[in-house]
């Protein structure tokens, strides 16, 4: 069985993702979402046997799709994160999780209360001990950060597998 994925943006970033999605085994790129018609019409060109939209709620509101990988403006992750979980999507959210704290609370209690999975992608580069280091100081440094916070933002490698 395949896990069917939306592709939330198509700039730059989102290209990235569409291929890393296409060649996975066991994924399916099953719609994309773009934010215009020139990037949709890249998006077609590029993967004919995906869905275009031009709307994301469009992508959300298919039944299709198990899981949705976001690739937007930070400020934007919080809007289009809750919806895609509100939705009842598993979500990939490019980094960071979102701009505010209150904003990351918002999409940690919704994909909670939703049963959905939230996942952060992280590139991980030579220097991961060294970004491992800094994320321990900074809960160190913020006491009023609950080590729940920071497990939820920690470096992984992110694997979506169907549950």
């Amino acid at each position: 069985m395949s896990l069917r994925f939306g592709l939330i943006g198509y700039g730059l970033f989102g290209r990235h993702h569409a291929r890393a999605i296409a060649q996975a085994p066991g994924a399916t790129l099953a719609a994309i979402a773009c934010r215009s018609r020139e990037t949709a019409e890249a998006a077609r060109k590029d993967y004919p046997d995906a869905a275009v939209e031009l709307d994301y709620r469009a992508l959300l509101a298919r039944r299709d799709i198990d899981a949705v990988d976001i690739v937007v403006p930070n400020d934007l992750h919080e809007q289009v994160g809750v919806a895609a979980l509100e939705a009842g999507k598993d979500v990939l959210l490019e980094k960071p999780l979102a701009p505010t704290l209150a904003a990351c609370d918002r999409l940690i209690e919704t994909a909670r209360r939703t049963g959905r999975v939230l996942s952060v992608g992280h590139e991980l580069r030579p220097q991961v001990a060294k970004q491992s280091n800094m994320l321990r100081r900074c809960r160190d440094v913020d006491q009023h950060a609950s080590a729940e916070r920071f497990n939820n933002l920690a470096l992984a490698t992110v694997s979506v597998s169907p549950h």
